[in-house]
């Protein structure tokens, strides 16, 4: 886990630790938290400043998350910056080792192998070249027709010992169906990711020298929170807390947290929260 200094966020887990989330009323279809309706995708993207193919992948990522344009749809990006593309004249400011070993337990399970950049990894099961966004948003399409179980999240008020410009969240998430978890049962991970949008970058070295960037999506931070067993139980602790840089934007950050069959497999639940609210 990648520790900066400073803020803190804590994270209140529910999951039979807590007060279940009220109910929320029904919204109109015009109304703006209409959108909460959409079935959420979680978009991975492997990418790295001096591939000279990830400026494409940027941009396709950015317009997904932007313009939304899958019907029905919730776009969550992720940009995993990996280190191997660095190079003497420009290293990847937003670039880790954590962020290469998720990518190569993709790797080790897809048939292929295959480790390139810019790679999209379309709700933990479907590997998309970077190049092609009619191929990605097709992969999005078919994910989202498979079922999810549900995580609720909300911000809490802060106490009066907290530290300054702490963040709390509930998480509602009461495990996985039996009809989610496939024959046997199958156990699952459940991760946190903070991910930082309207980030622009003008690259001053290396193969992509003299690049704007415009970004979406850049994982911060990610770690695993917990687990799920085989009968489908979530298991993890009452309270969690993680440490934001000061120099990431708060109202830009969002907080991802999901839920997915080991190894490195298909996601199976899937919420957000705007951290700047």
């Amino acid at each position: 886990m990648i520790r900066p200094r400073a803020v803190t966020l804590a994270l209140l887990l529910a999951a039979g630790l807590a007060a279940p989330l009220p109910a929320a009323p029904a919204d109109p279809p015009d109304s703006p938290d209409a959108a909460s309706a959409r079935v959420p995708v979680l978009v991975e993207m492997f990418t790295a400043h001096n591939c000279p193919n990830s400026p494409a992948g940027e941009d396709i990522l950015t317009r997904l998350e932007r313009t939304q344009p899958v019907e029905g749809v919730q776009v969550v990006p992720l940009a995993f910056h990996v280190p191997y593309w660095d190079s003497p004249s420009w290293k990847d400011p937003f670039a880790h080792t954590h962020n290469q070993w998720r990518q190569n337990q993709y790797a080790k399970r897809s048939k292929s192998g295959d480790v390139h950049t810019p790679q999209f990894v379309i709700d933990g099961d479907t590997g998309v070249t970077g190049r092609s966004e009619g191929s990605v948003k097709k992969a999005i399409a078919k994910a989202a027709k498979a079922p999810k179980a549900s995580i609720r999240l909300e911000l809490r008020p802060t106490r009066d010992d907290d530290p300054p410009r702490t963040v709390r969240i509930g998480i509602d998430f009461a495990g996985i169906p039996a009809e989610l978890r496939g024959p046997g049962g199958r156990e699952a991970e459940i991760l946190l990711a903070v991910a930082e949008r309207n980030l622009v970058t003008d690259l001053g070295g290396g193969k992509n020298k003299g690049v704007h960037l415009e970004q979406t999506g850049v994982v911060r931070s990610w770690m695993p929170l917990g687990h799920v067993n085989a009968q489908g139980d979530a298991i993890f602790p009452p309270e969690h807390l993680v440490t934001l840089d000061p120099s990431w934007k708060l109202s830009d950050l969002t907080a991802v947290i999901w839920v997915q069959q080991k190894p490195a497999g298909a996601i199976v639940a899937l919420g957000t929260l705007a951290l700047g609210n």
